[in-house]
């Protein structure tokens, strides 16, 4: 989870931002902060723009929240946010 973290904040490329997806990707199925690795994986799926696995993982993170309605969601809340506000821009770029 720290790597995927240190590779978002050193440089938002596609190349870093596919070696985090690739960190989270393998941590993905483990009890580790799950509300955190499904954030974090909407967020940067769509900040590629890979709108497919930006559904995927919203859907995931919402069944997760529907699931599990005592854990405080604020961070998955956020993240869920940034990663609309992504897929909205560059959805919308794509357009013009």
């Amino acid at each position: 989870m720290e790597a995927a973290t240190v590779a978002k904040v050193r440089a938002q490329t596609d190349p870093q931002l596919r070696r985090a997806v690739q960190y989270l990707e393998a941590i993905r199925e483990t009890e580790f902060s799950p509300m955190r690795v499904l954030g974090t994986l909407t967020e940067f799926y769509a900040m590629l723009g890979d709108v497919a696995k930006y559904q995927q993982y919203a859907s995931r993170a919402a069944k997760y929240e529907e699931e599990n309605p005592h854990e405080r969601s604020d961070n998955l809340d956020d993240a869920l946010i940034r990663a609309k506000a992504h897929i909205e821009r560059r959805t919308s770029r794509a357009r013009t």
